[in-house]
């Protein structure tokens, strides 16, 4: 007989693993007394067919019956003597063929068909049924060999169907059955198939087992069973559906199962076992259980399982959903012991009842599990479980779906290890109805107690349970609080109950998280208890509550928590970390906020505590931003970003190497001191509510200590002392030191406001004074910037300058015993040394004469050389001297229309009417730091003549036109309406023609300035007019080519212009200027053509005109300005040119003998000048 021991492992309600072991009492193959030989003396009277050596046998459609103990229907032995003994020994087989027939034996240990020792037996279809105990449907012994596609049923105890094996040392026993075969035991303690000491059993059957303890296919002591395309069915307590293991042997049995079914019914009945270094290999295969304690696959006891593609269902549902007693307690996967390897892929597993696992590996054995799903429905139903030292359950692109109440998706536990990769789990049970909402234990993702260990990677975790946890490292068991550890990378956790949290770090345990996602949509992001580490990096953490929850119950507990580079913790309910202490129990929280890492919450440790503290860091390149409330200690480091939302509360000393310190206006307390290191600045506070600092106040040479204080202690500056965040205040209670190469930057505004440091104590005053304007300065006013109850030590600053460009105010420092005052005064550069430019030098010297008390007169002297110098270009308004320019030019097309329409008349046509339009645009370039001017503009022209007896003609004209010009880079422009009335003249003798004219430019201007420089803006408008008058006379002389006229000619013109007085609004840059008058005449000689050509059937008239042209008196326009209150000054206009060429080109034709339209071009060009003229004209004639 062979014992065999299984660990079946219970949980009790109180969380405990218990062990129940199951006896499995195998029968030993060899009968009592002698070994199973077919020797004649050992055969029963009633035996059935016999075949001995070199003896065939075939027997059909027969029955054959034995009702005696130990007699068999057919045995096959090479062994026994033929019927005809003297028949000679020539190796023929020994064999059987039994077809159709039906096999019956009644007696204990009685067998179907036997075959031994060389014999053979062959079962075309037909059946065998034994009653008896201990009976055997096929037996292939040693050496023996059957191949049956009988059915086969045994009735009783102790029974087996088919067995292939008989005694040690045996060997070369094989069984192979045929499609169709059927095999079904209805005793206890029977097998279906049974192979042992080397035999092999292959091919397919339906087996079906109903007794207790009754296996469908067991396989021992080396020997091997391959199924095919079968089906195994159990029914009984303990029945197996494929067991292996051994019997005393170092090499166990073997199944190899494929594209089956496996279905047990009875408790403690495990669909697949593999015990005592044993292996089992399953292809293909669906199984079910439906019992109690149902175990789909289980290997234990150095045995190795490899399942590859399949199902499991564990049916049995007692205790779906919520608690139902024991539950039903069956495992889809179990591996136990040291040495034991269970391998499965691509497999569909479902556990139905409560505590029914997917995957469950204990005792140091080993289960990888790929490419598979895992659905649990009972209470406490878990995904992966692994339990005890040694124990790893590799998981590896595995999706778990748990839907029971305290349905985790993975156990770690007693020292096991679970490997996760590319998995995702979604769990969505909830906490135990049969415990308090809050101490219940919930449905989590993953779980790792009593020193287990999880390492995920690349895995989703989602929970819908209320209080549910995502991943939960360490925790209460059996009463005893344990550790757990857990790693997380690349992988996501979201969990979407009330009060769910993220993760849940117990005692004693270990959180790491890399490149990953935690969001808790209604609860803390992590939760820690007692002496917990988290570490985080590269990570985000999101919650709808506190990031991370802090309870501390022992003063000796101590928790880590540390956000590494790149993670990012923003997203909370306004609480980064709440500190909870329970009956005022001490310990230490250790926050790290590492290089990088981005966070936002209040720190808040306000439970009142005996010993221990909250302890704050910020690595390198760290931001934060919130308030504190409690905390101990705050040290920061190079590149940190800190901001105070609120009042902060820092109980100890607040330590800043390289960091940045935003406090809020509320100000807020520091309890310790402060040390500022290595470019490390502080900002905020009002003077109303400053931050308080109980100790003492070190900024080191590269830190800035800026913002309102209230500083009990002393204060030593060796960097840059600045206080408020506009002009502000620090009180110092102790005694202030600035060390020399130290700055105090004072800031100023136009109110007569100033920074101030008031020291209690005494002030040793080194390094320098920085005085900087806020919002403006006012000159000449004593500013109060420090007072020292104590007195100065007779000590003083070792220099003052100004922050910024300023060329015309220097800053003056004086002392008293208790109190330094700063004024600043206008120095001694007077603005015309910085100019530049003639205008520059010319607004500039009348603007050194205004009082610095005058908003302009401030305004400049607070500026730099290059705002100095824009505000000289704008104040000096060039518009006014320019536009002169562009209303002498508007003077060219007036003229040059009266004469080209003179030259036209002929000296016989009657007088007429006609009209001209025109158009023109004007420019002159920078020049002399004059800006240039731009000039466009047109109008109409109407004109009446009369013929004068043929000696000539005389007319007028009148006309309107507009003007638009700019300077461009001043920021200047204008307009002008103008109003023209005219008279003129000309007269023929021969070739010798002379005209002239005089003509009247009424013009109203409007001019808009604006200033833009540092500290003034305003927009200034001129409205005024002026009057433009030229007359002009022309001679020329007419030569006749052919059919080109050649005229030339000498035109003579002066203009007067004269400019009304005015006066600017719009501030105090406005400029004003009396009466002016400017005089120029142009002289000009040239050449113009003429003649007609025909276009088709329409006659053309073509005029050309070239020449030169010569300004003589003012070709410089001036304008004599000043500002309010000053003096006036002459500011110089872009010039007129002196030298330019005169082109012009045109085309007309008759419409009718009294109507004549043309069209014409005129320029004039000079190096810095062009002027475009475009003309078209409508004549008359009566």
């Amino acid at each position: 007989m062979a014992i065999i021991k299984t660990t079946l492992p219970l949980r009790s309600s109180s969380g405990k693993t218990l062990s129940l072991y199951t006896t499995l009492l195998l029968t030993q193959v060899g009968l009592p007394g002698y070994a199973l030989a077919a020797s004649q003396e050992a055969v029963p009277a009633d035996n059935g067919v016999v075949a001995g050596r070199n003896t065939t046998r075939e027997v059909s459609n027969r029955r054959i019956a034995t009702v005696s103990d130990r007699a068999y229907a057919l045995l096959a032995d090479s062994t026994r003597p033929p019927a005809d003994p003297d028949a000679p020994d020539n190796g023929d087989p020994t064999q059987i063929f039994a077809n159709a027939d039906t096999l019956v034996t009644q007696g204990d240990w009685a067998f179907g068909a036997l075959a031994q020792k060389g014999g053979m037996i062959t079962l075309n279809g037909g059946s065998v049924e034994t009653s008896g105990e201990r009976a055997y449907g096929l037996l292939a012994g040693s050496t023996g060999s059957i191949t049956s596609s009988a059915d086969i049923l045994t009735h009783g105890d102790n029974g087996i169907g088919v067995q292939a094996g008989d005694n040690p040392g045996a060997h070369d026993a094989d069984v192979t059955l045929l499609s169709g075969s059927e095999i079904t035991t209805e005793g206890n303690d029977a097998y279906g198939l049974h192979t042992v000491y080397s035999g092999q059993i292959v091919g397919s059957a339906d087996i079906t087992t109903s007794g207790t303890n009754s296996f469908g296919a067991f396989a021992e002591s080396d020997s091997t069973i391959d199924l095919n395309n079968s089906h195994i069915t159990t029914q009984g307590t303990q029945a197996a559906g494929i067991l292996a293991n051994n019997d005393a042997q170092s090499v166990g049995g073997q199944v190899n199962l494929a594209h089956s079914t496996i279905t047990t019914s009875g408790d403690y009945a495990p669909a697949v076992e593999a015990d005592a270094g044993s292996a089992i290999i399953l292809k293909d295969v669906a199984i079910r259980t439906n019992g109690l304690y149902g175990f789909g696959v289980a290997a234990t006891s150095n045995s190795n399982v490899n399942f590859q593609g399949g199902s499991i269902l564990t049916a049995n549902d007692k205790g779906q959903g919520v608690q139902d007693g024991d539950g039903s307690r069956a495992y889809a996967l179990y591996a136990q012991d040291a040495g034991t390897l269970l391998n499965a892929n691509q497999l569909q597993i479902h556990t139905l009842g409560q505590r029914a696992y997917g995957a469950y590996a204990i005792s140091g054995a080993t289960l990888d599990l790929q490419n598979s799903t895992v659905q649990t429905e009972g209470f406490m139903g878990y995904g992966l479980y692994a339990s005890g030292e040694g124990t790893v359950l590799n998981a590896n692109n595995v999706n778990v779906v748990t839907t029971g109440d305290v349905g985790d998706a993975i156990w770690a536990y007693d020292k096991a290890t679970v490997n996760l990769d590319s998995a995702t789990l979604h769990v969505y049970g909830g906490a135990n109805a049969n415990q308090s909402a809050t101490g219940g234990e919930s449905a989590n993702g993953m779980t790792a107690v009593g020193s287990g260990t999880i390492n995920a990677n690349h895995v989703s975790i989602i929970t819908e349970g209320d209080n549910s946890v995502g991943a939960l490292a360490g925790g209460n068991v059996g009463g005893d609080d344990t550790a757990g550890n857990i790693l997380l990378t690349n992988s996501r956790i979201q969990v979407n109950g009330e009060n769910a949290v993220a993760a849940q770090v117990n005692t004693g345990s270990t959180l790491t998280v890399q490149n990953s996602v935690l969001n808790a949509a209604k609860g803390a992001g992590i939760a820690l208890n007692d002496d917990a580490i988290v570490n985080l990096s590269n990570s985000s953490v999101a919650a709808s509550q506190q990031t991370f929850l802090s309870t501390l119950t022992t003063d000796e507990a101590s928790q880590t928590i540390t956000l590494g580079a790149g993670t990012v913790a923003t997203q909370n309910n306004g609480t980064l970390l709440q500190v909870n202490r329970q009956d005022g129990a001490g310990g230490t929280v250790a926050l790290t906020l590492g290089a990088g890492s981005v966070t936002h919450g209040d720190i808040i440790d306000t439970d009142k505590h005996n010993a221990g503290g909250t302890d704050v860091t910020l690595a390198q390149g760290a931001s934060w931003s919130g308030l504190m409330r409690g905390v101990r200690n705050f040290i920061s480091q190079q590149s940190s970003q800190v901001t105070f939302t609120d009042q902060a509360d820092i109980e100890g000393d607040l330590s800043g190497s390289g960091s940045t310190y935003r406090f809020s206006d509320a100000g807020g307390t520091i309890g310790g001191n402060v040390l500022l290191e290595h470019g490390s600045s502080t900002h905020g506070g009002t003077i109303a509510t400053p931050i308080m600092v109980k100790g003492n106040v070190s900024i080191d040479p590269t830190s800035s200590f800026g913002g309102n204080w209230n500083i009990e202690g002393d204060v030593t500056n060796s960097g840059t002392l600045t206080p408020g965040n506009s002009i502000g205040r620090v009180n110092v209670g102790g005694s202030l030191n600035l060390a020399s190469g130290s700055v105090y930057v004072a800031e100023v505004d136009d109110q007569g406001n100033a920074d101030r440091i008031n020291v209690t104590g005494n002030a040793q005053l080194n390094g320098t004074v920085e005085a900087t304007p806020y919002s403006g300065m006012k000159l000449n006013t004593a500013y109060t910037i420090l007072t020292a109850t104590g007195g100065l030590n007779n000590s003083r600053f070792d220099n003052v300058t100004m922050n910024g460009d300023y060329a015309f105010i220097s800053p003056v420092l004086a002392y008293d015993n208790n109190a330094v005052r700063l004024t600043i005064d206008r120095n001694s550069v007077a603005y015309a040394d910085v100019a530049q430019t003639d205008n520059q030098r010319r607004v500039a010297s009348v603007l050194d004469a205004l009082p610095v008390t005058s908003t302009l007169g401030n305004t400049l002297a607070l500026s730099s050389v290059n705002t100095a110098r824009t505000a000289f270009n704008q104040l000096a308004g060039e518009i006014h001297a320019s536009l002169k320019n562009a209303l002498l030019a508007d003077t060219l097309p007036l003229r040059d229309a009266v004469t080209d329409h003179l030259s036209q008349l002929p000296a016989t046509q009657n007088g007429g009417v006609w009209m001209q339009g025109y158009g023109a645009s004007a420019g002159t370039a920078d020049a002399g730091g004059i800006a240039g001017l731009h000039h466009s503009g047109g109008g109409v022209l109407l004109g009446t003549d009369i013929n004068l007896a043929n000696k000539g003609y005389i007319g007028l004209l009148t006309g309107y036109g507009s003007t638009h010009f700019d300077t461009g880079s001043r920021n200047e422009s204008g307009s002008s309406r103008n109003y023209h009335l005219g008279l003129y003249g000309g007269s023929h003798w021969g070739n010798l023609a002379l005209q002239a004219g005089i003509i009247n430019s009424w013009n109203d201007i409007t001019t808009d300035r604006y200033l833009g420089f540092d500290g003034l803006s305003e927009h200034l408008t001129g409205d005024y007019d002026a009057r433009t008058l030229q007359t002009f006379a022309e001679v020329g002389y007419r030569l006749q080519a052919d059919a080109i006229a050649l005229e030339p000619f000498a035109n003579l013109t002066h203009a007067t212009l004269h400019t009304d007085a005015f006066s600017e609004n719009g501030g105090v840059g406005a400029l004003s200027a009396d009466k002016q008058n400017m005089d120029t005449t142009w002289s000009t000689l040239g050449l113009k053509a003429g003649g007609n050509v025909m276009l088709g059937k329409v006659a053309l008239q073509l005029s050309a005109k070239a020449g030169w042209q010569h300004a003589w008196q003012d070709t410089t326009p001036w304008s004599t300005l000043s500002l309010d209150n000053s003096e006036a000054f002459k500011v110089e206009g872009t010039h007129l040119a002196k030298d330019t060429a005169v082109l012009e080109a045109g085309v007309g034709t008759d419409l009718s003998q009294a109507v004549s339209v043309g069209v014409a071009w005129a320029g004039q060009f000079s190096d810095d000048t062009h002027n475009n003229v475009i003309n078209a004209s409508l004549k008359v004639r009566f």
